[in-house]
């Protein structure tokens, strides 16, 4: 589980339909564990692997309003890396390990969002989305980043 944060602006064009851009700063952070053997070592140990990747995003949802509290979301989103590691933790001799990498993600990161808004008031709304991202992370792989999010906001 990571977070987000950020700002929106949303522009109604009628009753149904509206148009609202965001700047987000959301962490990606996913622990993994993995077993390995490092040169040929044995016994092979067990290394918690947790990658940190963080984005200034900018999507722009398209929204059209089925009811008037309820909207259905979809839009690009521009996504720009500020940083992004991978940190190894494991036991050695009774201690624990801690190594940190860089992965080499690529700077930029294009993709498309589709969720819902509910408005329960003309201020507070809750929000689903997931946004799959059209580019690979790294040249000459297919990993792509996807983001599932739930976001409890406020209007200013």
């Amino acid at each position: 589980m990571s977070y987000q944060a950020g700002v929106f602006m949303e522009y109604r064009l009628n009753s149904k339909f509206a148009i609202a851009p965001e700047v987000v700063f959301a962490a990606h952070n996913r622990p993994m564990m993995e077993r390995h053997s490092w040169m040929n070592e044995y016994p092979a140990r067990d290394v918690t692997t947790t990658y940190h990747t963080n984005y200034i995003n900018i999507p722009v949802m398209f929204k059209y309003y089925v009811t008037k509290s309820l909207s259905i979301d979809l839009g690009p989103q521009l996504g720009f890396k500020v940083y992004d590691r991978y940190t190894d933790k494991w036991e050695e001799r009774d201690k624990e390990m801690k190594e940190k990498h860089n992965m080499g993600h690529r700077s930029f990161d294009f993709g498309l969002g589709l969720g819902a808004t509910y408005n329960f008031t003309e201020r507070f709304f809750v929000q689903v989305r997931y946004t799959l991202s059209l580019t690979t992370l790294y040249e000459g792989s297919n990993a792509r980043n996807g983001n599932a999010q739930l976001s409890i906001g406020y209007r200013f």
